[in-house]
């Protein structure tokens, strides 16, 4: 049986050979149609100087089993290929070592069977890196309550990118607790900030790159004793004085991770303490605040740093309220002016802008060169009299810190106006009425000033004039006016002087004819004329002193507006005399008058 088997077998192979070299078109062994196909899921995954190599089995394994993988790599992306290592068929993987970390290497691998060497695999890379480097000089400075930690980067990275860097902190420098994740260097003046720790404890840092291969070796230092700001200071006291506060007050008190102060930081509130504002440092324990408004009431608080500025400075001490006082300020709208209603001179001020922190007392007016006068506050006049066509004054504020700056001086007063004249002519439909003097004998004003009234009581100012005349032009007809002028200069006014004027009518009014006869029983006209057409309608008042023996037909006549003429009926009614009469006719326009003798004939 196994006689016939064997040349069977020889007859398959040699069908199967001649189907193969058909379908190939070429003469190809027939073992190499068997080889394995490449290995599967060939994979690189990078090492610390190497790359390590994972693969699966090829999908056909040429006729047998494998009995070997060759493995080989290059410098990716175009170096030569070199073979590295031939593993046994079972193994599934290999380590390639002796790489440089950081040059990204290709891999590939290919399987043997019986029939030889199949196919390689596809190409994989990775590129071998390992833990950073130790970070270079790590150090750390004292903050408030906190370390801030810095240091260099490390001179390598080891073939991948450093993406964080741990600081780790510790109270013995053995066991340590992980307290900030940084991205990046940190420097001196932007260092790691580890904050909430215990002023007067000694702490150790050390800090650690990492990379995606893990962290590398720390780097410490320390240790760094922690310390808080200064205490408060203590004693503060403040004490005013005229426009500024003296402040006293003690160091603050040392102790374990408080330091001494060195220095201090002076501020002052106007509104409660609601706001502060920083006056000025100094290294001293006291302070003299100037420049301030007295009356105002000021809150002081003071502050202590010590020598490291990093702690700042610590909780601030609060002083009692103080007022700065001291002498008023000078009196303001000094004034040296006539009097109308009193007929004599007066000097007025105000009150200070300040009173210095203090109410106040008196004021001191001085006359010239005389001794000065006091007048109690809170009066602000003065009754000056005559001497002020004479003298200059001034005035000085008191309250119980002294007198302040006086004013400076006012007067003398010009003396009223002389030959105080005025004249009105018509202009149009109003009167410009021309007011003339003569200037004061004792100061010279710098302006005059010229109110007019219609009732001697109520003045209104018309204008201002540097001159010894003025016209008003707004006089209006048939009016009488007072007019006075007062003489102004820097410190007020003089008393006035007066004058009256009465302007005329609007218009001239005449009736014609003068004379007028008219029978009994029968009528006239009489023509009542302006000279100038009437602005507006214009009513004349015509009466009679004997209106039984002849009347105007009407009480009134009308000059209508453009015109200049209205004419007037006079009526003669019967009676029963038989005797001629003569009657006296009036016209009346706003006070302005005209006659006219009408004489009657009985028939």
């Amino acid at each position: 049986m196994g006689m016939l088997v064997r040349p069977l077998q020889g007859a398959l192979t040699t069908t199967l050979l001649a189907v193969l070299l058909v379908a190939a078109g070429s003469v190809v062994p027939a073992q190499a149609a068997a080889r394995p196909s490449p290995p599967r899921a060939v994979h690189a995954a990078p090492a610390d100087g190497a790359v390590r190599v994972t693969w699966t089995a090829p999908a056909r394994k040429g006729g047998s089993r494998i009995d070997r993988y060759a493995v080989q790599r290059r410098t990716a992306p175009s170096g030569a290929w070199s073979t590295v290592r031939k593993v046994p068929g079972a193994a599934r993987a290999w380590t390639v070592t002796g790489l440089s970390n950081g040059v990204r290497y290709g891999v590939r691998v290919r399987a043997h069977s019986a029939s030889g060497w199949g196919a390689w695999s596809a190409e994989a890379t990775a590129v071998p890196r390992g833990t950073p480097g130790a970070v270079l000089t790590p150090e750390a400075d004292v903050h408030r309550e906190a370390l801030g930690v810095y240091w260099q980067a490390p001179t390598t990275a080891n073939g991948a990118a450093i993406d964080r860097y741990r600081v780790e902190i510790g109270t013995d420098g053995a066991t340590w607790r992980t307290q900030v994740d940084h991205t990046g260097v940190a420097t001196p003046a932007s260092p790691v900030l580890v904050t909430g720790l215990t002023p007067g404890t000694r702490y150790w840092i050390r800090v650690r790159a990492h990379n995606a291969a893990g962290f590398g070796p720390a780097s410490g230092a320390g240790p760094y004793r922690v310390l808080t700001a200064p205490n408060p200071v203590t004693n503060l006291v403040a004490t005013p004085g005229d426009g500024s506060v003296d402040l006293t007050w003690d160091e603050p008190a040392v102790a374990n991770g408080i330091p001494a102060a060195t220095g201090y930081k002076v501020e002052s509130s106007t509104d409660g303490g609601t706001t502060w504002t920083e006056l000025g440092t100094t290294a001293a324990t006291s302070y003299a605040a100037t420049g301030l408004a007295n009356g105002t009431s000021y809150l002081f608080r003071v502050s202590a740093r010590a020598s490291n500025v990093r702690l700042g400075y610590g909780a601030p001490a609060l002083a009692s309220p103080a007022v700065p006082a001291g002498a008023p300020g000078v009196p303001l709208g000094l004034g040296l002016g006539g009097d109308p209603v009193a007929e004599t001179y007066r000097l007025t001020w105000a009150a200070p802008a300040s009173d210095g922190g203090e109410p106040l007392t008196h004021y001191l007016v001085q006359q010239g060169a005389l001794a000065p006068q006091q007048v109690a506050a809170p009066a602000t006049g003065f009754d000056a009299g005559p001497a002020a066509l004479d003298d200059g004054f001034r005035v000085q504020a008191c309250n119980g810190r002294g007198c302040g700056p006086w004013t400076a001086l006012v007067g003398p007063v010009p003396a009223p106006v002389g030959d105080l004249t005025a004249s009105a002519v018509r202009a149009g439909s109003s009167y410009t009425v021309t007011v003339g003097w003569t200037a004061p004998a004792n100061a010279a004003p710098t302006s005059y000033q010229v109110l007019r009234s219609t009732d001697g009581v109520t003045f209104t100012e018309v204008g201002t004039t540097t001159g010894t005349t003025f016209d008003d032009l707004t006089g209006a007809p048939a009016t009488t006016y007072t007019y006075r002028v007062v003489g102004r200069y820097p410190g007020g006014s003089g008393r006035p002087a007066a004058t009256d004027v009465t302007t005329g009518p609007l218009y001239d009014l005449s009736v014609t004819p003068g004379t007028l006869v008219v029978d009994e029983g029968g009528s006239a006209e009489l023509a009542v004329s302006l000279d100038r057409p009437a602005v507006t309608d214009t009513v004349v008042v015509v009466t009679s002193d004997d209106p039984g023996a002849a009347a105007p037909a009407s009480p009134t006549v009308t000059i209508p507006a453009g015109q200049t003429t209205a004419t007037v009926t006079v009526v003669a009614p019967p009676d029963a005399d038989s005797d001629d009469e003569l009657v006296t006719l009036t016209a009346d326009l706003s006070g302005q008058t005209r006659t006219v003798t009408v004489t009657v004939l009985d028939p």
